[in-house]
């Protein structure tokens, strides 16, 4: 009888545990949030310019001015421009900025970053914002493609820990996540002197949102998509806060796209980033 007895006392000390800890992981997911930053009079923009100043190296950011001038704008009627940030309470703790192509149904990755001081933003923002990303267009099928440009590693390598998360999370939606292999020459922003410093040449991540025939895709596809990157994303920010002669700035984005013409194969390998060493 006292065995029987204590085996009723050890399951009540421990039946607790998974009953517990589902509502805990419900609770702590409660606590955070995402909106869309709609208005330039939303009142969470001062903490969300603090953050990206903050997070994004200063290499591979704008003035954040220049990203606010697009909330809410649609360029020629293709771009849309989105801005959602993660709140935990009345706290920023993360932020993505995205376009979303309407000719070319493609998710451009321009900015993300999590406060690296917040345990809840490390664990659960990302995956929040991503997931709200999903639902509002890949799951009702206006994507199906996302690409975003990353820096390589130290030793020129494509493989980084921005792209093997970028893996990670592509895999939780059951896709798969390709380096485009070529060198990817990041246009400089538009400003007095956009064409005195050679372009940066970056890695172009692909993740197609359908099944691939071959992990290859054509030059002239691919020359149309860097086209709509350089002129639909890229020209854009060429206007009276970056004081830059537009007419100037378009030839030299159109000077980029001769030079791919010239060089690329006529096939361009996709590489799988979760091959990569």
């Amino acid at each position: 009888m006292n065995n029987l007895s204590n085996y009723i006392n050890i399951i009540g000390d421990y039946i607790w545990i998974p009953i517990l800890l589902p509502l805990t992981v419900f609770f702590i997911k409660s606590l955070l949030y995402v909106k869309e930053i709609r208005k330039h009079t939303d009142a969470d923009i001062e903490e969300f310019v603090s953050l990206y100043n903050a997070r994004i190296k200063e290499n591979l950011r704008i003035c954040a001015e220049e990203i606010l001038q697009f909330i809410g704008k649609r360029e020629k009627e293709s771009i849309e421009h989105h801005l959602y940030i993660c709140k935990k309470f009345n706290k920023t703790i993360g932020f993505v900025k995205f376009m979303y192509s309407c000719r070319y149904k493609y998710l451009f990755l321009a900015y993300i970053a999590i406060d690296k001081n917040d345990h809840l933003a490390n664990k659960y923002g990302l995956k929040l914002m991503i997931k709200k990303i999903y639902k509002e267009f890949v799951k009702k099928k206006k994507a199906n493609l996302l690409i975003t440009e990353i820096e390589r590693g130290t030793d020129g390598t494509h493989v980084t820990a921005l792209s093997k998360l970028i893996s990670r999370y592509a895999k939780m939606y059951k896709a798969k996540s390709y380096f485009l292999d070529f060198d990817y020459m990041q246009p400089n922003m538009p400003n007095d002197n956009f064409d005195a410093v050679p372009e940066e040449i970056l890695s172009l991540v692909y993740v197609p949102i359908y099944h691939l025939a071959n992990n290859r895709i054509s030059k002239t596809e691919l020359i149309s998509l860097l086209q709509s990157i350089y002129f639909e994303i890229y020209y854009p920010s060429c206007n009276e806060i970056t004081l830059c002669d537009c007419n100037n700035y378009n030839t030299y984005l159109e000077s980029l796209i001769k030079i791919y013409a010239e060089i690329l194969p006529e096939y361009i390998i996709l590489n799988p980033i979760d091959k990569q060493t």
